[in-house]
């Protein structure tokens, strides 16, 4: 019986112990993924405003994430593509093609789109429109299809909602 019950208390160490590693792995690259899309101003490339190049870091976060279902994929990635439409709707007022490549959606390409698209039960991802607009994360979250009560999401909805003059 002292056997057993010492077996039983090594498995326990040793999963809780596993489980605070990974725990701290994930804390990782939530934080990792959090910055990122916080700290990311979309810009002008090759005459359009697309979504942003991702460091290596930010991808093995985002997979990372994704595979272990964690709910700020759905977060960070919904707050790049918005903050790309509120750049869209500042510099000319609608929201254009967020891929570079029209019927690009490979997930090595378009990592954040990818994951975005994931959540979105009107996309799919093996058969993909001709367009997708800046907006269709907007469009979702106003439609109470998607909902995100991040502040850092709250806050670029907000802008969207003025620069559409809806506030």
């Amino acid at each position: 019986m002292k056997k057993l019950i010492t077996l039983f208390f090594l498995i326990f160490a040793v999963s809780t112990m596993y489980y605070g590693q990974e725990s701290k792995c994930l804390l990782k690259h939530k934080e990792n993924l959090k910055e990122f899309a916080i700290g990311y101003e979309p810009r002008l490339e090759e005459h359009s405003i697309i979504l942003p190049k991702l460091p290596l870091s930010v991808r093995k976060s985002l997979r990372i994430l994704y595979d272990h279902n964690c709910n700020e994929v759905k977060i960070y990635t919904a707050l790049i593509v918005l903050k790309i439409y509120l750049a869209h709707l500042k510099c000319c007022n609608q929201a254009y093609e967020i891929r570079k490549t029209p019927y690009s959606t490979s997930r090595s390409k378009n990592l954040i789109l990818y994951y975005a698209l994931k959540y979105d039960n009107d996309y799919n991802l093996d058969s993909m429109p001709e367009y997708i607009p800046s907006s269709f994360i907007y469009d979702h979250i106003k439609a109470g299809v998607l909902q995100i009560n991040e502040p850092n999401v709250i806050d670029v909805v907000e802008k969207i909602d003025k620069a559409l003059n809806l506030k």
